[in-house]
């Protein structure tokens, strides 16, 4: 490879220099001539005694363009750069495509709802950052999760980008005191009932929507009515 570089010359008499440095030769590459400035190309080796001489001659010049092995490699740096960085991109975009970066566990309720039990079978199941979004059955999960206590109604399931949001759905009874008759909590459909005071005309199979009366108050209202309520909610 020769290494040259392109010099510009303002000026009325830059022939003079041109002259100058032929004799010394030096040897000028592409030479183009115009009215006021002159173009030319001179190899890498002689660019010492071509300040030399323009310093001599009090002559300012401009370098336009180095074709130097050093530039080759800074410009050869800055797109391997670029191809290493889209590179990453593009891994990190198909990557955010197949894999859970994150798993979110909440419950929906008014009181704090434990949550270790539910945590321990989500981890033993494989549900965790790290696995593969094709590995998540949406159906199984939710099954797997409101069979593991009688105190979970149902479960929400997203796949929101990267993330696996879970939200748990405890107790269908809303809340209440012994004296005041007892409402559904949620849309679900009964899956045992057992009634400790009050009157309830509530059996397996029966579909209660949100505000819906499970136990009426006769001196007390109290039992234990389960319910399950499913989710399948997408968003990718």
């Amino acid at each position: 490879m020769i290494e040259t570089i392109k010099i510009k010359i303002e000026g009325l008499n830059a022939g003079k220099i041109i002259n100058l440095l032929i004799d010394n030769g030096i040897y000028l590459k592409n030479l183009k001539q115009k009215q006021k400035y002159v173009l030319f190309e001179i190899k890498k080796r002689d660019e010492l005694e071509f300040k030399r001489i323009c310093k001599k001659l009090h002559k300012r010049y401009e370098v336009l363009s180095k074709h130097t092995l050093v530039n080759l490699l800074k410009k050869s740096r800055l797109y391997l750069g670029f191809v290493v960085g889209l590179c990453l991109v593009v891994t990190f975009v198909f990557s955010f495509n197949l894999y859970v970066f994150e798993v979110n566990l909440s419950a929906d309720s008014e009181k704090n709802f434990d949550l270790t039990q539910v945590e321990k079978l989500l981890k033993d199941n494989g549900y965790f950052a790290g696995m593969m979004k094709r590995d998540v059955d949406v159906s199984k999960l939710q099954n797997m999760i409101i069979s593991s206590q009688e105190n979970i109604s149902g479960c929400s399931i997203k796949k929101n980008g990267a993330k696996l949001d879970i939200v748990v759905y405890p107790g269908l009874l809303k809340e209440g005191v012994s004296k005041e008759n007892i409402y559904s909590r949620y849309n679900a459909v009964i899956s045992k009932v057992e009634i400790f005071s009050g009157r309830s005309i509530l059996k397996e199979g029966d579909f209660v929507k949100i505000d819906d009366l499970l136990i009426e108050n006769e001196n007390g209202a109290s039992g234990r009515i389960i319910g399950k309520i499913y989710y399948s909610d997408y968003l990718i």
